[in-house]
Formats: structure tokens, sequence, C-alpha cells
């Protein structure tokens, strides 16, 4: 296996391994964050799919499917992110999240509509670099002016989670802030990050292949580690309760037998005193 293969497989893996956890947690204890969770890493686990099959491209059609199809996991990431922020903050305007769920779409049906894809009008050929010491395949052509749609979506959702964060910021609560800071500001980062990177790789400013699967990982490990968090504070708090409930039943049955031995007390109290 070579190292682009390799470094791949293994984000790959540690999607795998987050989504497997939540999954189970959001199946049993019925919680939509973490099935939101779950989608966004299923997404992201097939966008880094498709950035593998792009730069292992031999043709100009294989490496356009490739790209093309990579456009859907890329959708459904995005509704699931918004998905996430709604549930897990209880904030952000619902009118704008689904504008951002919306401007994906419409980008999602042009991308098939107007062929090679959202990004290019016309792909000439492919240009070949090297990458962590592998040749990888990266694109050469005309860029479409319909990719602006999907920076504009990008762009959304950026102010989306910005707005969200700082209105649970707002609230005052440490927690809240945790979340805020912890969560929204990785999310609106590697946004920026991911969706910066693209723009640079689609005009060729950078010379590098497609790899925005990497920010939005650092997204998930972000999400994974906060709702880890949620889950232990949780365990902490039932470990406490069964105490509590144990100290209480105790002093039940002590009183109780209190109360039982009560009249023997008093009887004996009396004869003592005859």
């Amino acid at each position: 296996m070579d190292w682009v293969t390799a470094v791949w497989a293994m984000l790959i893996g540690g999607c795998v391994a987050m989504a497997l956890s939540h999954l189970f947690v959001g199946m049993w204890q019925r919680r939509g964050a973490h099935l939101f969770f779950v989608v966004a890493a299923a997404a992201v686990i097939a966008i880094a799919i498709g950035e593998l099959f792009m730069m292992r491209a031999t043709s100009v059609e294989q490496f356009a499917r490739a790209q093309q199809w990579t456009h859907v996991p890329i959708f459904v990431l995005v509704v699931a992110l918004v998905a996430f922020v709604r549930l897990y903050f209880h904030t952000g305007r619902l009118w704008l999240g689904v504008t951002v769920c919306a401007v994906r779409f419409v980008s999602l049906v042009i991308n098939f509509a107007f062929p090679p894809s959202l990004n290019f009008s016309e792909i000439t050929t492919l240009r070949h670099l090297h990458f962590l010491g592998e040749t990888v395949s990266v694109p050469v052509g005309v860029i479409s002016p319909w990719t602006r749609l999907g920076e504009l979506s990008s762009l959304l959702l950026l102010v989306f989670v910005i707005d969200a964060s700082t209105s649970l910021w707002r609230q005052g609560k440490a927690e809240s802030r945790h979340r805020a800071l912890v969560v929204g500001g990785s999310i609106a980062f590697f946004i920026l990050v991911a969706a910066g990177l693209t723009a640079l790789i689609h005009r060729q400013i950078v010379e590098a292949p497609y790899m925005v699967s990497f920010p939005f990982t650092a997204i998930l490990v972000a999400m994974a580690f906060e709702l880890g968090s949620d889950l232990f504070r949780a365990g902490q708090v039932v470990r406490k309760l069964e105490v509590s409930e144990a100290s209480l039943h105790e002093s039940e049955e002590r009183f109780r037998i209190t109360a039982d031995a009560a009249p023997v007390l008093i009887w004996m109290s009396g004869v003592d005193k005859l």
C-alpha cells in the first residue's frame, strides 16, 4: 500500500471508529445529535473515497466522474452539520439553515445537469503531481461560473454556525460557552479552511490534490470530543444519583427499624419505673 492510500485509509478508519461508537448511543438513547454526527462521519468517509479516486484517475473521464459524485456526500455533510448544530446547540436561525441546505441542493442539481461537474465547464487534461512521495492526478481546465454557488453555500453554512454559536455563547452558562467555543469554533474554522483550500485548488493558485476530508475530519474530532464529554458527565450524574438513592434507602431502613423498636423501648422504660 502506498503512502497516499495509507494516509487516507487511516483517516477513513478513524471516521468509522467515531461513527460506530456514536451510532450505538444514538440508537439506544434516541439522541438526534449523535445520529446526525454518524451521518456526517459517513459523508466524510465518502468524500475521502472520492478524493482517492480523483487522485488515482488515469483519464479525464474518470476524474470528472469521481468529482461529480463526490458532491453527493458533500451535500449530505452540509445537511448533517446544520441538523447537528440545531439539535445540539438548540440555537440557530431555522430559515438560515434551510437556506444553506437549499443552496447546496441546487448546487448538486447543477453539478449533474452541467457536466463534467459543478467546478469545471471543461477539464482539458490531467496534470501529475508528487504528493507524499507518490504521483497523483489534478485537473486542468476551465473553471465553471457555477462553482461560486457552491462557495456561497459554504459561506452561508459558516454564517449559520457563527450565528448559532454566538446565540449559545450569550446564554452565559459555562457549559454553553464551552460548546460554542469548542464545537462551534471548530466547525466554523475548518469550514473556512476547507472552502478556502478548495477555492485555491480550483483556481490553480495552490498545486495540490483535493483533500477537504482532512478539515472535515477535524470537525468530527471536535464534535466527538464534546459528545463524549457529555456522556461522561451524564455518567457521573447517574452514579451520584445511585449513591444518593442508596443512602436514602439506608436512612429509610434505619428509621423503620427505629420506629418498629419504639413501642418496645417505651414499654421497657415503663417497667423500669415500677
